[in-house]
């Protein structure tokens, strides 16, 4: 079921492990100056950890790659853990909602922002949503942002994969009020 963004390769999952990976500090500061940039304006240092790493030297994908490797470091925190099944954007949002991390409104106006954006859009909105959600965040869900990025300016991709984190979003909301509503009946 690979259409361009449903699921992250091995490639993918290799080049976030390897990431992840990435103890020193000073690599993971060079990879923090590439937040919302695009490679042609980041810094030496930032090239000289992930140059190497790359798997695919196509713009798309070389973009998605330098933004998924700088929100990685921006977190602050060595991602673990693996699910699974990986989130999209959409249900990690749907359960920032749920762990009072995002207000509902606001997390359904940037999700509908996000959906909007050209790449470089979204490698400069996006890690605002990531270091906010930080804590839920694992390898195997940014593999697939790195997958949804990675294609992301194809049209039929960007329509696609937009229409794909909306509907997750709303489909976690959804169950989690029909949850919350047992809840209630049952505590009545």
């Amino acid at each position: 079921m690979d259409d361009k963004g449903t699921v992250a390769t091995s490639k993918e999952q290799q080049f976030v492990a390897a990431i992840c990976g990435i103890s020193n500090s000073g690599d993971r500061a060079a990879l923090r100056k590439g937040l919302k940039r695009l490679p042609e304006q980041m810094p030496a240092a930032t090239h000289r950890v992930v140059a190497g790493r790359l798997f695919s030297g196509h713009q798309g994908f070389e973009r998605a790659a330098y933004a998924v490797a700088a929100m990685i470091a921006a977190t602050g925190r060595q991602l673990s853990g693996d699910d699974e099944q990986p989130r999209n954007l959409g249900a990690m949002t749907a359960e920032a909602v749920a762990q009072n991390m995002l207000r509902p409104s606001s997390a359904e106006s940037r999700l509908s922002l996000l959906t909007r954006q050209d790449q470089y859009g979204l490698i400069r909105y996006l890690p605002a949503t990531v270091r906010q959600t930080s804590k839920l965040w694992t390898p195997s869900d940014m593999a697939m942002l790195l997958k949804h990025l990675a294609y992301w300016d194809s049209y039929d991709n960007k329509q696609q994969t937009g229409k794909r984190w909306l509907q997750s979003y709303y489909r976690a909301r959804h169950r989690a009020a029909i949850a919350d509503a047992q809840t209630t009946d049952t505590q009545e």
